[in-house]
């Protein structure tokens, strides 16, 4: 980054991170921004100037971009500086149940800012929610995208359909799983099991609203999972994702 663009960007008081569709890994250094929401977005919602600076990113890229053109249905930027996405370590799945209402965006959202690398969905015996497949998971992605321009982890976490807790025990056998309870034992308490390096896949489960059934709790002990608490409080589900995967990214810093 040179020097001139540096003092730029001291000066800005904000720059602002915006997703783009456009393949930066495949452009020299001039990007062209074509679709109609994003461009209106650039030039009547956030109001940037030439000269201003944003981060454009997309799945693997992210990149410094200035803005140097504008007409009437096309802006031009040039990328100053292009850097690609890592991911945050370790690696912790939020598994989230399906949940009511705006509950369940919620949940992605918080999960997504306080730094999941992955969200697996779960339905459980006691869902209230059914699920209508590539409809939920565009709407579910839009959240994460929204999230992800305000927080600056440009590695968004994927997001997988929802599954039983049977096939979830299954296919995540190798991880170490924490289960949001009243009556586990402190995180904190768990921390020393993780710096030990022996599990490279960390994975927080918060129970539905209604609850695990009797047959699903006898799942989660056979499988010898930790249960672990998040405070005094009996906590919506939504907030004790966040919280559970918010507690184990800032002890593992």
């Amino acid at each position: 980054m040179d020097k001139k663009f540096s003092i730029k960007m001291a000066n800005q008081q904000h720059v602002f991170a915006l997703y783009v569709s456009v393949d930066l890994a495949s452009v020299d250094t001039m990007v062209s921004i074509e679709d109609p929401i994003l461009y209106h977005r650039i030039i009547r919602v956030l109001r940037l100037a030439c000269t201003q600076v944003v981060i454009l990113f997309n799945n693997q890229i992210h990149a410094h971009a200035e803005l140097v053109a504008v007409d009437k249905k096309k802006c031009t930027f040039v990328l100053r500086s292009v850097q690609h996405n890592i991911p945050l370590e370790p690696r912790i799945t939020a598994v989230v149940p399906l949940l009511k209402g705006v509950d369940l965006e919620d949940a992605i959202s918080w999960v997504t800012q306080v730094g999941a690398t992955d969200i697996q969905l779960l339905k459980t015996d006691y869902s209230q929610r059914s699920w209508h497949g590539s409809g939920d998971l565009d709407k579910l992605v839009r959240s994460i995208v929204a999230v992800t321009e305000q927080s600056k982890q440009f590695c968004m976490p994927p997001i997988y359909e929802p599954m039983s807790l049977v096939q979830l025990l299954q296919v995540y056998k190798e991880a170490l799983i924490f289960v949001g309870s009243p009556s586990g034992s402190a995180i904190a308490t768990n921390i020393s099991i993780l710096k030990t390096g022996k599990f490279m896949h960390i994975m927080f489960l918060a129970g539905p609203e209604a609850d695990f059934s009797p047959r699903e709790y006898e799942l989660l002990a056979q499988a010898s999972v930790h249960f672990v608490s998040l405070g005094p409080t009996v906590l919506r589900s939504s907030t004790a994702c966040q919280l559970g995967v918010g507690m184990l990214r800032a002890l593992l810093i």
